[in-house]
Parts: C-alpha cells; sequence; structure tokens
C-alpha cells in the first residue's frame, strides 16, 4: 500500500464527513414533513462526526503499516481497486455538489420557488441515494476500523430517513 493510497482513503473520510455535513444541516429541504427528527438526527451526527478523524487517525498512525495494508488489501481497498471505488464515490460526488448548486441557484429565484420546495428535494434524495450507495461500500470495507463502524450506522439512519 502507498502513501498515495493513504492518502486517498484519508481524503474518502474527510470528504464523507463534509457530505454527511451537508445533508444534516438542509434536512428542513430534505424532508420538510419530518421536522420532529431534525434535532435528533443533527444531535447524534454531532456525537458520531468526531469517528472520522479517529478513522484517518487509525490509518495514518498504524504503526504496523504491513498489518494494515494486508487487510486493506483483503477488503479491495489498495491499488486499481480502491481508485476505481474512489473514482466511483468522486463522480457520484461531483453530481451531489452540482445538485446542491442548482438547488441553491433556484431557491434565489423567486419564480423557481415552488420547484425549490417541491421538486428539487426528492431529485436530491435520489442523488444523496447514489452517493451513500457507494459510501457504503467503501465504509463496508473500512469497518474493522475504529469508528467506521458508527459512521455507517448513523449514516444509514439519516438514509433510511430520507428514503
Amino acid at each position: 500500500m502507498s502513501k498515495e493510497d493513504i492518502g486517498r482513503l484519508n481524503g474518502f473520510i474527510s470528504d464523507t464527513r463534509e457530505d454527511i455535513d451537508l445533508v444534516v444541516s438542509n434536512l428542513d429541504i430534505l424532508i420538510p414533513e419530518q421536522r420532529e427528527l431534525h434535532g435528533l438526527v443533527m444531535r447524534a451526527w454531532k456525537d458520531v462526526r468526531p469517528r472520522f478523524e479517529e478513522m484517518s487517525l487509525y490509518i495514518v498512525g498504524e504503526k504496523k503499516l504491513e498489518g494494515l495494508q494486508k487487510q486493506l488489501k483483503g477488503k479491495g481497498l489498495t491499488g486499481v481497486q480502491l481508485k476505481l471505488k474512489l473514482s466511483v464515490y468522486e463522480a457520484r460526488r461531483n453530481e451531489f455538489q452540482r445538485g446542491w448548486d442548482r438547488l441553491e441557484r433556484a431557491s434565489e429565484d423567486k419564480k423557481e420557488e415552488w420547484r425549490v420546495f417541491m421538486r428539487r428535494p426528492i431529485f436530491m434524495r435520489r442523488i444523496i441515494k447514489r452517493l451513500f450507495s457507494i459510501i457504503d461500500v467503501i465504509l463496508d470495507s473500512l469497518g474493522f476500523i475504529p469508528g467506521a463502524e458508527a459512521a455507517k450506522e448513523v449514516k444509514g439512519t439519516i438514509e433510511n430517513l430520507l428514503f
């Protein structure tokens, strides 16, 4: 496993945390019909969010790099397999970011207001589902790392709420 692979995995962990931050901070737009759960989701996310830092520190600070390499290789998180998974993640993440940009632009246009509150949340939930699906693939493979399981569980709960 190269330092480049470790850097890519750390980038994924950081980006995933940012993606979930964006979803959680916009629950009022995505699921306005379930406002009673917004506060609970935000508090649960606040509890789990530091787990992403734990995952990063584990990968970077693992003293037995050879053991980590074997585990990651066994999970398909090195070389070309890692590159493939992260390329799909990046494509879904770009789609997600473009969707948010369109949502923000539409919300600034009074003529488009109905689309923002009626159609865009449904569209965004579909995009988020695709993004969260590839995140699951990678987090499943990272399940042996401290913090990964808790991060996956809260992400799954948020996903269940959205869909």
